[in-house]
């Protein structure tokens, strides 16, 4: 229901990943926001700055990739439940920026960020 260059504003709900728990695949230019920390966006006045709206960041997970990536994305402030496959798949984009998310995962081996 997102159109290319959206926001997306995502709430923690019940603190789990009820209802959370399919992915999310991205389109250009958009934005994935979690409601528990501080977003900052530039606009054509400037600087401005969201306040969390929530005490923790919203739980996503999926059983394949949970966050697929496209060009210019931003994905800050969702805490991705990784079980088996990539948390954050960015293969093959330009541009996407990734920070203030919280990682967690049941794998031995190494990040969940492709």
């Amino acid at each position: 229901a997102s159109a290319v260059g959206d926001i997306i504003y995502v709430y923690p709900g019940n603190g789990t990943t009820t209802g959370m728990n399919v992915g999310i695949t991205l389109k250009d230019n958009q934005k994935l926001f979690g409601a528990g920390t501080d977003q900052t966006l530039l606009t054509t006045v400037g600087q401005i700055t969201i306040p969390a709206q929530a005490s923790h960041l919203p739980k996503i997970t999926n059983t394949s990739s949970i966050v697929n990536c496209a060009n210019n994305n931003e994905i800050s402030g969702i805490h991705i439940v990784d079980n088996f496959f990539r948390g954050i798949n960015c293969t093959n984009i330009a541009d996407t920026f990734i920070h203030d998310n919280q990682f967690e995962s049941d794998r031995n081996d190494t990040a969940s960020v492709y």
